[in-house]
């Protein structure tokens, strides 16, 4: 959790509780309840700030400023888009036959997903309340639609699986 979500999440529960105390005609004084959040919040962010790490190797070629990401692997990876906006490069190896597969989520976020034109891929996308644009023009904002790229038999395609919801998704194709 970054400290501008704390913030927001902050701010958010306490006036929330300011306007439950005032209909309900909860007696006790603002201060406390904000302290009470304060404190609650705080000790939630410190807690999942120290979790460990997933053992799950992390296949990141190199960092771009913090929304970008360039993928380099890709085995059964999952990138969680969620409060956030990210833009994640494609950029499989050039000696890879088979891709595997990679599990894209976008919850009230935004995610552009920039892939090479020469590679086999196949996304399945589901949306719900959401749109996603995909390279052949269509957009999706109920539902659930395919899209194939690249179909040749000696190489096995890159499996997307993107599901969006109450978001944005551009999918875009480039030379």
């Amino acid at each position: 959790m970054e400290w501008t979500l704390f913030w927001v999440i902050f701010l958010f529960l306490s006036g929330l509780g300011l306007i439950v105390q005032g209909v309900f005609g909860i007696k006790g004084s603002a201060g406390r309840w904000m302290l009470a959040m304060f404190l609650i919040l705080l000790g939630l962010k410190l807690l999942i700030q120290h979790l460990p790490a997933s053992d799950r190797p992390v296949h990141i070629l190199e960092r771009f400023p913090e929304d970008t990401l360039m993928l380099r692997t890709f085995s059964g990876d999952e990138i969680d888009v969620i409060f956030n906006s990210k833009v994640l490069i494609v950029a499989p190896s050039l000696t890879d036959t088979t891709y595997g597969t990679l599990d894209i989520s976008t919850v009230f976020g935004t995610t552009r997903l920039v892939i090479p034109d020469s590679l086999n891929v196949e996304i399945l996308v589901d949306a719900v309340f959401s749109a996603c644009k995909l390279p052949d023009g269509s957009t999706v904002h109920f539902g659930s639609a395919n899209f194939s790229h690249g179909k040749t038999s000696d190489t096995e395609p890159l499996r997307i699986r993107a599901d969006v919801i109450f978001g944005t998704m551009d999918v875009m194709l480039v030379r």
